[in-house]
């Protein structure tokens, strides 16, 4: 099944000013820190970056969150499923206007010298070389660092927190499974990502503790760490 869309990109910012003298800046003394959460749905990346949300007290920028009620109000007055999210419609449509406003989320934390953790699928933007490329740029121009993480789950576990989530925009999924999951294929996104969490049955770690290794080994260093009692 062959699927297409345009890509949002990372608009081009001008790199963030410098206190005037005699100011204190609040922000910390490293450099921001874009942490990308990717995955397919029911991975539980949402999940994995929360915690580490928590773990960090960095802001959260979760697309459904940010976006969810706009998508479901703009795809129903084009195809009259606020549900849709498969087709052409909301694929050259409204997909790109969402990831442009994560986008551009993400980019007013860091001129602002805020870390941010950032979750969305991302699969047509980590397929991309040039995207992927194109932010680092971006951010680098604001002395900001992207770290992007991708969460790994079998079908299994996805299609049991799809139906437990009961989301309506997962509809689609559910009720066309095989030909959804003939277009999964994690491995040019694993290849593309900082880290892997697994979060699949066979896992060794449950996916607290991956987030905690991961504050611990990765994100530490940027920021102080608050203690979060999960």
């Amino acid at each position: 099944m062959h699927r297409t869309s345009t890509i949002a990109g990372p608009r081009q910012l001008p790199t963030r000013p410098s206190a005037p003298a005699g100011t204190v800046s609040a922000a910390p003394s490293s450099s921001p820190y874009v942490v990308l959460v990717a995955g397919y749905a029911g991975s539980g990346k949402s999940e994995f970056s929360r915690r580490v949300s928590e773990g960090l007290a960095w802001p959260l920028l979760d697309k459904d969150s940010l976006s969810g009620p706009l998508v479901e109000g703009l795809i129903s007055r084009i195809t009259g499923d606020p549900n849709d999210r498969h087709s052409q419609q909301y694929l050259n449509l409204v997909r790109p206007l969402e990831y442009q406003a994560l986008l551009d989320s993400t980019l007013d934390n860091v001129r602002a010298g805020l870390s941010a953790v950032v979750t969305a699928p991302f699969l047509l933007e980590l397929s991309n070389p040039q995207w992927v490329s194109q932010l680092r740029n971006v951010l680098k121009t604001l002395d900001a660092k992207l770290h992007i993480v991708w969460v790994d789950c079998d079908e299994h576990m996805m299609r049991a927190r799809i139906t437990q989530r009961g989301a309506g925009r997962d509809t689609w999924k559910l009720n066309n499974w095989d030909d959804y999951i003939r277009s999964v294929n994690p491995e040019p996104f694993r290849v593309t990502a900082d880290d892997v969490v697994d979060n699949t049955l066979e896992a060794f770690t449950s996916l607290e503790q991956a987030a905690s290794k991961f504050i611990a080994s990765v994100a530490a260093p940027t920021s102080a760490v608050r203690a979060v009692a999960w």
